[in-house]
């Protein structure tokens, strides 16, 4: 009786042990192999009307999720685990979202690494203006716009003031692609926290833009104060950029020729397509990430002791790094090629700083002397540009004193105190020589 009784019992824990696995590995089987992107569009008709840069996102390998900001099911997280690697906001006229996401949780994202693409007409709703304050950007009131009265497009023998050409982009090509086409742009501008340092402008307007409220009939920014673009990186290296022009992404803006209202320049394409799709790889890590490896230093005429912790005054020191940039179309890590990467000795503050030299194939060397201060140092790179990941690294090591059997035997600094020794014991000599053996009269 107890055999049978014990089988019912077996069969149910092994159908809890089936259950719990399949359970387990259900998310790990529905995983996204790709970047998962959450794509919020204020109205679904965004997903035609910029097809060409979504479909741009798709050859690149990320699986978009487009939802609507009022979804009651929109989570970036469940159970702890993020959803997604990067969000796009494509709206102005947002007045909140649906499910568990919010300003906070999209700030929380942003903490953890993670990525944000904001693009808003406009009239921007209270809360983006919240998200974009608390990044350090304030986009321009209710009202104001961006106009260029010399630099607007005519190409489509439109008479409006406010579709204006800008070629004033950050000079970084990692952020922008450097379009050979000036860009077009619709939109609104935005001011910068000056106190930020993690806060700069991507795009801005030309010598002649404004921008203003033609109700008000008054002027917020002149010329390139007039900030188009602008993003932020965090000390964790998380990047959030903030564009005042919806339309910019357009497919009609991406196929649109140029004409300039002023000089007659005229580009069969503009540059939008190029920008904006340099501009997404960089929001999403996908280009300007560089790492750090293979860190050596050593003394500079002795190879057989590799990163020691212990180095004497006075040591001449070699250090070298390979330092690399992720590449998206290898899908592997490149040499990085500079020629302004420094190497700082710092104790409490930097004693020496150096300009490395490099070999242009990603291996970077320095050889120093140590100073005549023992005490804990650290061999430091900072590396912070315009477009790259911040790289830091910090290789801390000791420095002694002398030991006593190292100093030199004789000193040369010392050869007059030696002499006057000697002067004066011969002085000694001579003077009981005479004392004892010269006779009195």
């Amino acid at each position: 009786g107890n055999h049978w009784r014990s089988r019912p019992n077996t069969t149910m824990n092994f159908v809890r042990c089936a259950v719990t696995l399949i359970l387990f590995l259900l998310p790990n089987m529905c995983e996204s192999q790709g970047l998962r992107t959450l794509v919020i569009l204020e109205t679904l008709s965004t997903r035609q009307t910029h097809s060409s840069f979504f479909a741009a996102l798709k050859d690149r390998g990320h699986e978009l999720d487009y939802r609507l900001p009022s979804d009651s099911k929109l989570a970036l997280q469940t159970y702890g685990e993020y959803n997604y690697d990067n969000l796009i906001i494509f709206g102005s006229n947002i007045k909140g979202f649906g499910g568990s996401l919010s300003v906070a949780s999209i700030l929380q994202y942003l903490d953890k690494g993670h990525h944000l693409l904001l693009a808003v007409d406009g009239k921007v709703s209270n809360k983006l203006r919240e998200l974009a304050n608390e990044c350090g950007i304030d986009f321009d009131k209710k009202n104001v716009i961006v106009e260029d009265h010399q630099n607007f497009n005519i190409a489509n023998s439109n008479n409006d003031h406010s579709l204006i050409i800008t070629d004033s982009w950050i000079n970084a090509e990692v952020l922008t692609g450097n379009p050979n086409s000036p860009v077009l742009y619709r939109g609104i501008g935005q001011s910068l926290d000056k106190k930020s340092k993690l806060v700069f402008p991507i795009l801005s307007g030309s010598k002649t833009s404004i921008s203003t409220s033609p109700r008000q009939s008054r002027i917020f920014s002149l010329g390139k104060d007039t900030t188009l673009i602008s993003a932020l990186q965090g000390r964790n290296n998380a990047r959030a950029t903030f564009v005042g022009s919806l339309e910019m992404f357009s497919d009609r803006f991406f196929a649109s020729s140029v004409r300039a209202s002023f000089s007659g320049e005229s580009h069969e394409k503009s540059g939008n397509e190029q920008f904006c799709i340099a501009l997404a790889k960089w929001t999403f890590k996908e280009t300007g990430l560089l790492r750090a490896s293979n860190v050596v230093h050593h003394l500079a005429d002795n190879l057989t002791l590799i990163n020691p912790s212990v180095y004497t005054i006075e040591d001449h020191i070699k250090y070298a790094i390979d330092i690399s940039e992720w590449s998206w179309e290898s899908q592997s890590w490149k040499p990085f090629v500079k020629t302004d990467v420094q190497l700082e000795l710092v104790r409490m503050d930097p004693f020496q700083r150096r300009t490395m030299e490099t070999d242009l194939k990603g291996r970077y060397w320095s050889k120093f002397q140590l100073p005549h201060i023992f005490g804990i140092y650290h061999f430091t790179i900072d590396y912070r540009r315009r477009g790259y990941s911040h790289l830091v690294t910090m290789d801390q090591v000791s420095v002694r004193p002398y030991k006593h059997n190292e100093y030199e035997r004789f000193i040369p600094a010392a050869y007059p105190y030696y002499a006057s020794a000697f002067s004066m014991l011969f002085g000694f000599f001579v003077f009981g020589v005479l004392f004892l053996y010269q006779s009195e009269k």
